[in-house]
């Protein structure tokens, strides 16, 4: 044995604990099979707990709930954890390796959702593919360690799973058990970055616990669970308030405001219902018991005669939070005051005190969401305000992109579709109806069609080539013309604002001009925020590669991005974006 690895043998186990930080996971098993003192030394629990925290464990976190019973009691059965989710990751990566050589949707999707119904678990905590399968998406492009196709599977197979929250909650009736809070994290789903959102809402909870251990120098316990609820209450707002100061603020309401866990992320000021939502869920860990209405929060306080206050938020000129605590008598005279024709008519005023002050139930709750929140944000994303990367952190430091407003229209298309009632005039009509909606889905997320048939079963899945689906979703053409395909992944800029530009496809038409038949070429790019769109050759000019520029544009790009539907890597010799597999055997 030599000196090196003798002397390495000797090290105490807190110091390979500690080196077991800095090694790679395959340099950490080559080590165990070095000899059998290091093997023993590599076992060591700690060391097998904390890469199952950092690899699983705190993502599942996340969700909520009990999961002590997931995990190892046994301290000596971490490695043996490991083992058993590494080997799961494993068979994830070979999965989606298959699914990027598919070039046919109909054997692209029958894999992809045997993947989907195989681990759709109804708790997320127990879905062992969403922490890899979050990760992988989240990869930065430039030196990430999957390629993009790989990253754009990843993604859809993560959207997927997640959209299965906003058709459970589509259609829940008034017996739904979620609270508040956990409806709007469902509704949540529709934005792309749910998963690097999700933490900072636990985050945030240890945030306004720390304070509150900070501001009340006793335990908790003995000293702030003892104050009266509505005082609790009004302590965690104004705590909660403090810390949510995210970086714009405007007296309009966007996307990003009806968006949970963008509010939980400091990426976005919030909507008042939104915000009192929080404030329950938060209050609820502290002996709190209060309720949603449309406007108030009612919170059950027995040291109150009327054994109840109320906390409204309203919003002032520039955008700012006033939250105002009412007990019931004075906010029935304010009432009044402001509906005069209340003050004489006590059946009236009954009337619409138990209205005003109704509990909304889960299906209240989503249909507020889809008929008053969002057509109040409608087109309204800070999309315009992140055209470079310094903004784009500064205003997403988590998500690192706006919410997608053609992403939030479908979903919306999706409810108004299956929610309005058609009056079958024929069944052919109802029939096209149907159809109709199908291929809409198909273009946007064609796994949607599971969660429908569940639904409506006579749905039809629509099948085609994955060029097919390209042109129907983005108007992407991949020409069979070889020197035209050539194009393809080249970096060009705008004539207009000297943005850079990918092209996605291209295609060649003939104008005739002054009887002179001039070739142009319609290009369909990428731009630096993922975007699709046609310009055409005479509003581009020829790019001269410039590696930092590249690395700035797959860093706007990431993470979440398209740009793996059409390619798999940088060919930095070439100084272009190479095809991916599906579409070279989609060629072929």
């Amino acid at each position: 044995m030599s000196a090196v690895a003798s002397g390495m043998e000797c090290l105490p186990q807190e110091v390979w604990f500690v080196i077991s930080f800095h090694l790679e996971l395959e340099d950490l098993l080559n080590l165990r099979i070095t000899s059998k003192i290091l093997n023993g030394r590599i076992k060591y629990y700690r060391i097998w707990r904390y890469l199952c925290h950092v690899n699983w464990i705190q993502h599942e976190l996340d969700y909520g709930g009990d999961l002590s019973a997931l995990y190892p009691h046994d301290n000596n059965n971490w490695y043996n954890y490991f083992k058993y989710r590494y080997v799961k990751d494993m068979g994830l990566l070979k999965a989606l390796n298959e699914l990027s050589q598919l070039s046919g949707q109909d054997a692209y999707y029958k894999q992809f959702i045997k993947i989907v119904e195989t681990n759709n678990s109804d708790s997320d905590s127990e879905n062992h593919l969403l922490p890899l399968l979050s990760r992988i998406s989240s990869t930065d492009l430039t030196y990430g360690r999957y390629t993009f196709d790989i990253a754009a599977i990843a993604q859809e197979l993560l959207s997927a799973m997640r959209h299965k929250h906003f058709f459970k909650i589509l259609f829940i009736d008034d017996s739904g058990t979620y609270t508040p809070e956990e409806v709007f994290i469902k509704l949540s789903a529709m934005d792309q970055s749910f998963d690097n959102l999700l933490h900072q809402r636990t985050v945030t909870y240890h945030k306004v616990n720390s304070k509150l251990k900070e501001f009340y120098k006793q335990t908790l316990r003995d000293s702030f669970l003892k104050l009266p609820s509505s005082l609790r209450v009004d302590k965690i707002l104004s705590i909660l308030l403090e810390i949510l100061r995210p970086t714009f603020i405007s007296s309009h309401y966007y996307l990003e405001d009806m968006m949970i866990l963008r509010v939980y992320a400091n990426e976005a000021k919030g909507h008042p219902l939104v915000l009192l939502a929080m404030v329950q869920s938060i209050a609820a860990k502290y002996r709190v018991r209060s309720y949603l209405s449309k406007n108030y929060l009612i919170i059950k306080d027995d040291e109150l005669r009327d054994k109840e206050s109320y906390l409204t938020i309203s919003v002032d000129g520039d955008g700012g939070f006033k939250p105002k605590l009412f007990t019931r008598t004075p906010l029935i005279k304010s009432l009044v005051q402001h509906l005069p024709y209340l003050q004489n008519d006590e059946t009236l005023l009954n009337n619409f005190l138990k209205q005003f002050f109704k509990v909304l139930t889960n299906k209240d709750l989503v249909d507020v969401y889809f008929d008053e929140l969002l057509p109040k944000t409608l087109n309204k994303s800070h999309s315009e305000l992140c055209r470079d990367l310094d903004t784009k952190v500064r205003l997403f430091p988590y998500s690192l992109k706006p919410v997608s407003v053609g992403t939030v229209d479908y979903f919306i298309s999706v409810r108004n579709s299956l929610k309005t009632p058609i009056i079958p005039v024929t069944r052919t009509i109802s029939t096209l109806v149907d159809e109709e909606l199908s291929k809409f889905i198909d273009v946007a997320f064609p796994s949607d069609i599971t969660y429908l048939k569940g639904i409506k079963p006579d749905y039809l899945v629509c099948v085609s080539s994955y060029k097919d689906w390209l042109y129907r979703k983005y108007s992407i053409i991949i020409p069979e013309n070889a020197n035209l395909r050539s194009m393809i992944g080249k970096f060009i800029r705008s004539k207009r604002d000297k943005k850079l530009l990918c092209i996605a496809g291209v295609k060649s038409t003939h104008i005739n001009l002054d009887s002179v038949e001039s070739s142009q070429f319609y290009y369909i790019v990428i731009n630096d925020l993922g975007e699709f769109y046609v310009e055409l050759s005479k509003n581009v000019e020829d790019y001269e590669w410039h590696r930092d520029e590249i690395e700035q544009f797959l860093k706007m790009n990431s993470p979440a991005s398209e740009l793996g539907l059409v390619f798999k890597n940088v060919d930095w010799e070439n100084h272009k974006l190479v095809l991916n597999d599906r579409i070279k055997k989609s060629l072929s």
